[in-house]
């Protein structure tokens, strides 16, 4: 993609704005998201040959993360998922779809095959499994030992249900130790009648732990 302007920035942002209201709306229709810079595909709109379809004929779906797609008379086309500035090609894998990455992209210097991958699995939310930052790990611990002391000076019910979910969260950022994490909220809380919240501790922690935390900037 090259060096990232204020405008590319910008344009970026407002496309994943529009991913993000699409799906939080949960409308089957395709999305009135931002368009590139350059308008319209590089080719005329019409129907896309059979060799480019797959076999069923049907067309790629935006919950797939083909997010407005134009059919063309050479193939149904995307805004690129890396730059948002030039258009990329959508050819069939099989009975799937896939961006042609390896055919780059329509910028004057196309995105890397690597980058239009990448950021296409970003937006379906296939986030690269990568071990976390010290950094990140030694926030969250301090993030874990901070919902203990607050737990401990004020352990009810509630408040054991809010800071398993925070926990959940920090230990999931920050690939911690499950066990130990549910043992510090445990003796944090020191209640005698924790047996009858385990149900409810574990839920929450379990939900934290689906939606990890988020370094502040």
């Amino acid at each position: 993609m090259g060096e990232m302007t204020a405008a590319d920035a910008a344009r970026i942002l407002a496309y994943d704005e529009g991913v993000a209201a699409w799906l939080q709306r949960g409308e089957i229709v395709d999305p009135p998201l931002h368009v590139p810079a350059e308008g319209e595909p590089p080719y005329p709109r019409g129907t896309a040959p059979a060799a480019t379809l797959v076999e069923s004929r049907r067309p790629p779906y935006p919950a797939d993360g083909f997010w407005a797609a134009v059919q063309t008379e050479r193939a149904w086309m995307m805004p690129c998922p890396c730059c948002v500035r030039a258009w990329i090609a959508i050819l069939p894998v099989g009975e799937v779809y896939a961006p042609a990455a390896h055919l780059g992209c329509t910028a004057d210097v196309p995105c890397e095959e690597g980058e239009i991958v990448a950021w296409f699995d970003w937006r379906r939310g296939l986030v690269p499994d990568v071990a976390p930052h010290e950094g990140i790990v030694a926030w969250c611990v301090r993030g874990v030992d901070r919902v203990c002391a607050e737990l401990r000076q004020r352990p009810s019910a509630e408040a054991l249900a809010r800071a398993a979910f925070r926990a959940g969260q920090l230990a999931a950022l920050g690939r911690l130790d499950l066990a130990k994490v549910r043992g510090a909220l445990w003796l944090a809380a020191g209640r005698p009648d924790m047996a009858a919240f385990e149900n409810a501790i574990r839920s929450n922690f379990a939900a934290g732990l689906a939606r990890p935390a988020r370094v502040p900037r």
